[in-house]
């Protein structure tokens, strides 16, 4: 079996904990990092929670059900930790 570390859990309260989860590319904005960061935040504050955890990506299994995605876990050697 795998470990896996859960480093932390909560809900989004803030643009901080949205900034801080760092799922967001902020390169690729509509309007503007600020514009989009308030509408992004009216929509979770409160809604979302989130998970935050420590793996070895590369311990899961190859897969071959989407063979279209060329990386998919197990296969990436650059996942983010």
């Amino acid at each position: 079996m795998h470990e896996v570390k859960i480093i932390k859990t909560g809900m989004i309260r803030s643009e901080d904990d949205i900034t801080e989860l760092g799922f967001l590319d902020w390169k690729r904005t509509i309007r503007g990092p600020g514009h989009d960061m308030r509408n992004i935040h009216r929509w979770l504050r409160g809604n979302m929670k989130y998970t935050l955890l420590r793996t070895q990506m590369q311990k899961f299994p190859q897969r071959d059900d989407f063979p279209e995605w060329r990386i998919h876990s197990g296969s990436q050697g650059n996942a983010r930790a």
